[in-house]
């Protein structure tokens, strides 16, 4: 329940198309949160399988903590992937009675086989407080951002997304995050030449916006890789602090994801 409680300041993208190299499906998740609470020190890859005969959804990977059971950050064995931000306006209204974000979240990568099945979730569960949701699917190349709260539900894709000073409008891109010019700069340098890949958005956004202090992940579903990065716990007196400073770890998810179920 803490997200619903707290929620969190953070950023986003999805990018596909003419974007990036050969037009696969880029996402970003960057997670601006409390560093004081130090949850850093219990970061966790869930990695879950449910039924083999597909029963209870496929195979999904949620970065997280220890003991953490919803989804904030994650990617499916079916090419799909979530991100969140919230915004400082509300829209639409807030409730506390519904189902919580999070475990909606969880459920797009775990049941949803299409953009549309969640499309079609988002729109049909008892939403609750007023947030960004990002969803992208690799099978059909694109994404849409969510202004999501209990009374409302607007979707947005690169065409229709809410142009103003901080997010103006990019060709294949929907993206939320950072209120600084340079998130969107840096965005159109990348895009415009269709250079936005997982080491160009390591090395010179998030680190040059200075977003995902708690923790990052990029979703490169051209080639079924999750890159991550954890901040470092308070304790900590070596290397850099914030996420968005550290090394970022390479995760093969076709090798993680084609796990075979141990034998009893």
């Amino acid at each position: 329940m803490l997200p619903e409680l707290i929620k969190a300041g953070c950023s986003m993208f999805t990018a596909y198309g003419a974007a990036t190299p050969k037009g696969d499906l880029l996402q970003l998740r960057a997670l601006d949160w409390d560093m004081k609470a130090n949850l850093q020190t219990l970061a966790v890859v869930h990695v879950r399988h449910p039924n083999e005969d597909g029963s209870w959804g496929h195979s999904y990977a949620t970065l997280g903590w220890a003991g953490w059971l919803s989804g904030l950050t994650g990617m499916s064995s079916n090419g799909m992937g979530i991100s969140e931000k919230y915004g400082n306006e509300v829209f639409g209204g807030d409730s506390r009675i519904g189902y919580p974000f999070n475990y909606v979240m969880r459920d797009v990568i775990q049941f949803d086989k299409t953009l549309e099945e969640s499309i079609y979730r988002l729109q049909t569960t008892k939403r609750t407080c007023s947030i960004y949701l990002g969803v992208g699917d690799q099978k059909v190349k694109s994404g849409r951002i969510f202004q999501y709260s209990s009374e409302q539900l607007n979707i947005w894709d690169d065409k229709t997304q809410r142009n103003n000073t901080d997010h103006p409008q990019l060709n294949n891109v929907v993206y939320q995050g950072v209120r600084s010019t340079c998130y969107h700069e840096r965005l159109k340098m990348y895009s415009s030449k269709g250079q936005l890949t997982a080491e160009n958005t390591i090395r010179n956004i998030v680190s040059y916006s200075k977003t995902g202090d708690v923790h990052s992940a990029i979703y490169d579903f051209g080639n079924n890789y999750m890159y991550i990065s954890n901040a470092a716990p308070l304790e900590s007196t070596e290397g850099p602090t914030m996420a968005y400073e550290r090394s970022f770890m390479r995760l093969n998810m076709t090798e993680l994801f084609g796990d075979v179920k141990p034998r009893k």
